[in-house]
């Protein structure tokens, strides 16, 4: 009895070596475009993939999608991978299944109240956070489906409305906005976030709004 365990577990680590071995890989164009290699050899192309539990959509070359709607109902994000059980970056619910709540658009239009501030560090570059306008407030208007309203309420700025398109990052979208200049903003968790003037969707913020 012994010796059957040990042989079938010999036999599961080695089927489990050979997939490892055997498993995809990212791989990435000059321009920064992300695409992916099955085990096999084949891309992904028109399609899409799971990968690490997360559905990915590749374009008719072969490279990831990133901030966009997919088949007009799903919505995959910055890092490409579909949003579920969320709201997109352009504001929007989807449910469990990735798939558009209709209507939910509304659900952006409302009072948001300063949670946190990431801003850079004058001395050494890294980010740090910061309670400038803690306690502030500003109303959030939805214009159409990518373009809000952002009408500062509380003490800094009072009265000043200006519009933004949503999910556009460091092209076309730069403002002198409540924090300076931003390349852009969008939502995440129910949150409004304004991203810095370069363009980093990674980890950092310039500010972020919880709504009310």
């Amino acid at each position: 009895m012994k010796l059957s365990r040990l042989y079938a577990a010999t036999m599961f680590l080695t089927v489990m070596s050979s997939l490892t071995a055997l498993a995809g890989q990212w791989i990435y164009g000059q321009y920064g475009q992300t695409g992916y290699q099955r085990d096999d050899g084949t891309y992904s192309v028109n399609q899409w993939e799971l990968i690490d539990g997360k559905w990915y959509y590749f374009d008719g070359e072969g490279w990831m999608m990133k901030n966009s709607w997919i088949q007009s109902k799903y919505y995959v994000g910055n890092d490409g991978a579909m949003i579920v059980d969320g709201q997109t970056c352009d504001g929007f619910l989807v449910d469990s299944e990735g798939v558009y709540i209709p209507g939910s658009g509304d659900c952006v239009d409302g009072t948001y109240r300063f949670l946190r501030e990431e801003a850079r560090s004058i001395y050494d570059g890294s980010y740090v956070p910061g309670e400038s306008w803690l306690g502030d407030t500003i109303e959030v208007k939805r214009v159409s489906d990518k373009i809000i309203n952002v009408t500062t309420t509380g003490e800094y700025n009072y009265g000043q409305t200006e519009s933004f398109r949503l999910d556009t990052y460091g092209y076309g979208s730069e403002s002198y906005t409540y924090f300076g200049y931003c390349s852009g903003i969008s939502f995440k968790d129910g949150n409004l976030i304004f991203w810095p003037e370069e363009g980093d969707i990674g980890d950092y913020y310039i500010g972020i709004f919880e709504k009310m």
